[in-house]
């Protein structure tokens, strides 16, 4: 069905309901990095330079529940580490729009279904059976 889900973008933890962010994370059977108190710590304190913090809630039209969440990060200078640029040479030098931050150890979740290019790829957490997002 097309336009079944709207995104939405919110430029700050506070502005996010803790209670249904986390409901999805739980859903989702990621680990602690994705939880809203964290992300609000990592939003309050950052480890490096964030030039900006976005939070995508992916809702259903239709009932208004949300079904996928994505924290990103704009970096100016995103690969302390010199990881990033020896993955992807072509974008040394380049600012980054993240998905996670580098010094958590496990960002992976059991359930998700996202197929997007590199440049593209926002983590998208989701309830299972309710939302398959796909970009080419």
């Amino acid at each position: 069905m097309p336009n079944e889900f709207v995104v939405e973008v919110r430029y700050r933890c506070a502005d996010i309901d803790p209670a249904e962010w986390d409901g999805v994370v739980a859903a989702a059977g990621a680990p602690v990095f994705y939880s809203h108190a964290y992300l609000a710590a990592y939003e309050r304190d950052p480890l490096g330079r964030i030039e900006g913090f976005a939070y995508l809630l992916v809702r259903r039209r239709r009932g208004g529940s949300v079904v996928a969440v994505a924290p990103l990060y704009y970096q100016q200078y995103p690969d302390p580490l010199g990881c990033l640029y020896a993955a992807y040479p072509e974008a040394a030098g380049s600012p980054a729009l993240l998905t996670h931050v580098w010094h958590c150890y496990e960002c992976a979740t059991r359930r998700c279904c996202c197929r997007m290019e590199v440049r593209d790829r926002p983590f998208l957490c989701r309830r299972s059976g309710e939302v398959k997002l796909e970009a080419a």
